[in-house]
C-alpha cells in the first residue's frame, strides 16, 4: 500500500497486463520518473510441458502530464497534448525495438523480451536483474574499488556502450545505479547496463529520431550540455557519465555537478597510485567543454585498457618465461655467455680503468644535479614572488582595500545603473530565435513593466570583496564577474548593500531582466544582448578559453549595458514554474509565489520543496543558443557554480 501512494496513477499491485507474447502480473513498482514507471512483473513460462514463474522488469510510457482512473487501466491523454503523447508513444515503441535489436549483440546490455502496446500506451519487457548495483558492490567492498576491479566491470561496460553508439543510440543515463551485476552461464558475475528510459536514437548529423526525446539530469554524471536540453547528441554526453562512473568507483564518493567542477577536481580527487593513463582518461573523458572531452567511448577504453595491460609483466623475447619450479642450472648458463664459434670476444675493462670512468662519470653527474637544482631553486623563488603579486593584486582586496576605495567602488556600480523605460513588450520565444528556441520559453506573450533601473554590468568580484569582504570566485579578477555564489548568498549580499548605502537593491525579476536583455524601448530585435553575432557581445563555450574575462570587454547592447549574453549566468529574483507561460498577470509579473511544486527544467526534475530559481543569459561554458535574450535556465537557490548576478533597482 505504501508503494502505491507514494506512486501516483500507478497500475495496482496484482493487476494482468496482457502483454503480444505473454501476460505479466504486477508485483511491484519500482520507480517512477517523469516519463514513464518501472514495475517488477511475474509471468509463467511453459518448458517441455511444466510451468514455473519468472520475474521480469516492465516499463511503461506514461508521461507525468497524462493520468488514469482508480479502476481503468487506459491511460487518460490531455487533449491539449494529444498528439504530442501519440508521438511519444510511437517513439517508445521505436525505441523498444532498437534496444531489443541492439541487447543481442552485447552481453553487458540488459535483454528486451518483447515489445507491445496495451491500456492506450507502450511497454517493453526487460529481464530482471536482482544482483546489486556498483553502489552496492562499493558498499560491500568498504569503500572505493582498486584500479583493477574498476577496470573489470567499466571495460566490458565501455565496450556495451561502444555497441549502442555504434547503432546510433545514446543512453544518456550512464552511472552506479544503472550498471548491475548478474552470473552469467558460467556462473561468473559480470556487469549489465540497464534503465534505458530515457535513451534515444540519433542520426549520422546528431539531431533525434523521436519527435519529444526525454532528458534528464543525474547530478555529478551529467555533463554540462545535458543540463541545456540538447538539441543535437553526440557520444561525449555518454562518455562524460561513463569517466564519472569510473571515478566514482575509484574514490567511493559521487563527483560534484559541472559547474562547481574547479579544473584540477579529477587529479585531486582520485587517491595515490593510479595509473598516470587512467588519471588522463578520466580527466579528459570529464572535461566540461565538450570541445576538449575525448570523442568516442572506445577512444577512452584504448587509454584505461593500456593500463590494463600494464599489470601484466612483458617477458623479453631473449628470455624465455621460466616454470615456477625450474632451477638454474649454471653450467647451461655459462656455455650461454661463451662466444659462439667465429665471434669475437668483447674485451672486459681494467678494473683501474672502470673505477677512473666511473668517477669521472660521478662527477659530471654531480655537476650537471648541482646545476640543476640552482636553476630549480631560482625558478621557484621567482614563481613565488610572481604568486604573490597575483594573489595580491586578486586577493589582497581583504587586507588592503580602504574604506574610502570601498565606498568608490560601491558608489561607481551605483552611479551607473542604468534606467529602463517602462513599457509594453514582448517575452519569450519571438521570431529572431528561430528554431534555438525551446518550449520553456513558448508561447511568446506581452508583458507590461513598470519603469526601473538595472546594473550596467554583473556585480564584479571588487564589488562584492567591498560589502562581503571575501571572494569566493575560482576566476579571480578585480573587475571580473563574482561566480560562483548561491541565490541565498545574494540575498545576504543585497541586504548588506542596502545598509550601507540606504538604497532597495534587489535582484531583476525574470521579465524585467529579459527587457533589459532586448534593449528596452531601443531593441532592435537581436537574438542576443546587442547583436546577432554572438561573438561581438559574449563570452561563451566557443570563446571564453573555459574562462570569466573583465566586465565590459564585448560591446553593450542597445541600452548600453554589458554581458547580458555569457560570461555568467545571472541570478533573477522569480521561482522557476509555470507562471511564465501562463503570465497572469502580465503587469510587472514576479514569477510562482512558491517553488514547493514539482518543477521540471530543461528536462532536469525536482521534487524537493525548494524547487528552483530562474538564472538567465547563459555563461562561459554554455553554448550560444543558452545565451539568447529569451533562453531560460535555473537552479537550486543554494547552488553555484558559473552563476553570478546583476542589480535592479
Amino acid at each position: 500500500m505504501a508503494t502505491q501512494k507514494q506512486y501516483k496513477y500507478t497500475l495496482p499491485v496484482g493487476y494482468k497486463l496482457k502483454g503480444g507474447e505473454n501476460d505479466y502480473v504486477i508485483e511491484e513498482v519500482l520507480g517512477k520518473g517523469g516519463f514513464g514507471v518501472t514495475y517488477k512483473v511475474k509471468t509463467t513460462v511453459q518448458l517441455n510441458k511444466l510451468s514455473f514463474d519468472v520475474h521480469c522488469a516492465v516499463k511503461e510510457y506514461f508521461p507525468d502530464i497524462c493520468s488514469r482512473e482508480a479502476d481503468n487501466a487506459t491511460i487518460k491523454i490531455p487533449e491539449t497534448k494529444h498528439d504530442e503523447i501519440v508521438d511519444g508513444i510511437s517513439d517508445f515503441l521505436n525505441e523498444g525495438r532498437k534496444l531489443q535489436a541492439v541487447c543481442d549483440l552485447n552481453p553487458n546490455i540488459v535483454n528486451v523480451n518483447e515489445v507491445f502496446q496495451a491500456n492506450g500506451t507502450a511497454y517493453y519487457v526487460l529481464e530482471y536483474l536482482e544482483g546489486g548495483d556498483l553502489r552496492k558492490m562499493v558498499k560491500s567492498n568498504g569503500g572505493a574499488l582498486s584500479e583493477q576491479q574498476m577496470l573489470d566491470v567499466m571495460v566490458p561496460i565501455g565496450n556495451a556502450v561502444q555497441c549502442l553508439h555504434d547503432n546510433n543510440i545514446l543512453h544518456l543515463d550512464i552511472k552506479p545505479d544503472n550498471i548491475v551485476m548478474r552470473h552469467n552461464s558460467k556462473g561468473e558475475a559480470e556487469p549489465v547496463l540497464i534503465d534505458f528510459g530515457i535513451a534515444v536514437h540519433f542520426r549520422s548529423d546528431g539531431t533525434p529520431t523521436s519527435k519529444t526525446p526525454s532528458q534528464g539530469i543525474s547530478t555529478g554524471y551529467s555533463p554540462i550540455e545535458q543540463y541545456q536540453m540538447v538539441k543535437k547528441f553526440d557520444p561525449r554526453i555518454d562518455v562524460y557519465a561513463f569517466a564519472a562512473t569510473c571515478l566514482y568507483l575509484l574514490t567511493g564518493h559521487d563527483p560534484i555537478e559541472p559547474l562547481d567542477m574547479p579544473q584540477t577536481f579529477v587529479r585531486n580527487e582520485l587517491p595515490q597510485g593510479i595509473g598516470s593513463n587512467v588519471v588522463t582518461a578520466i580527466e579528459r573523458g570529464m572535461a566540461m567543454n565538450r570541445n576538449s572531452r575525448t570523442c568516442t567511448i572506445s577512444e577512452m577504453l584504448a587509454e584505461l585498457e593500456d593500463i590494463k595491460e600494464m599489470h601484466v609483466p612483458v617477458e623479453s623475447e631473449k628470455s624465455p618465461k621460466k616454470a615456477e619450479n625450474d632451477t638454474v642450472n649454471l653450467t647451461k648458463r655459462e656455455d650461454a655467455l661463451k662466444p659462439a664459434r667465429g665471434e669475437k670476444t668483447i674485451r672486459k675493462p681494467k678494473a683501474a680503468e672502470k673505477t677512473s670512468k666511473a668517477s669521472k662519470r660521478n662527477v659530471d653527474k654531480i655537476k650537471r644535479r648541482s646545476k640543476r637544482k640552482l636553476i630549480y631553486l631560482v625558478s621557484l623563488f621567482v614563481i613565488a614572488l610572481l604568486a604573490g603579486f597575483v594573489i595580491w593584486k586578486t586577493q589582497g582586496w581583504r587586507s588592503f582595500m580602504t574604506e574610502s576605495e570601498k565606498a568608490r567602488i560601491i558608489n561607481d556600480y551605483v552611479n551607473n545603473m542604468v534606467y529602463v523605460e517602462g513599457g509594453t513588450f514582448t517575452m519569450g520565444a519571438t521570431s529572431e530565435q528561430g528554431d534555438d528556441a525551446f518550449d520553456e520559453e513558448k508561447p511568446a506573450h506581452e508583458v507590461t513593466l513598470s519603469p526601473y533601473y538595472i546594473g550596467q554590468t554583473e556585480v564584479t568580484q571588487e564589488l562584492w570583496m567591498a560589502v562581503m569582504g571575501y571572494n569566493p570566485s575560482y576566476f579571480k579578477g578585480a573587475k571580473r564577474p563574482v561566480e560562483c555564489v548561491s541565490w541565498d548568498e545574494c540575498q545576504e549580499f543585497i541586504r548588506r548593500l542596502n545598509e550601507k548605502t540606504g538604497k532597495r537593491f534587489r535582484l531583476p525579476t525574470e521579465a524585467e531582466w529579459e527587457c533589459a536583455a532586448r534593449g528596452g524601448k531601443k531593441s532592435n530585435g537581436y537574438k542576443y544582448s546587442g547583436s546577432n553575432n554572438i561573438n561581438d557581445v559574449a563570452w561563451y563555450d566557443e570563446n571564453s578559453g573555459n574562462k570569466t574575462h573583465d566586465v565590459a570587454s564585448k560591446h553593450p547592447n542597445e541600452l548600453g549595458i554589458y554581458d547580458m549574453s555569457g560570461n555568467v549566468a545571472e541570478w533573477c529574483s522569480d521561482w522557476y514554474g509555470d507562471d511564465y507561460y501562463k503570465s497572469t498577470p502580465n503587469d510587472n509579473p514576479q514569477g510562482p509565489s512558491s517553488g514547493s511544486d514539482v518543477i521540471f527544467c530543461r528536462g532536469c526534475r525536482d521534487t524537493s520543496a525548494e524547487g528552483f530559481r530562474v538564472c538567465r543569459g547563459g555563461c562561459r561554458i554554455t553554448s550560444a543558443e543558452t545565451c539568447r535574450v529569451s533562453g531560460r535556465d535555473c537552479s537550486t537557490p543554494h547552488n553555484s557554480g558559473s552563476i553570478g548576478l546583476r542589480l535592479a533597482l
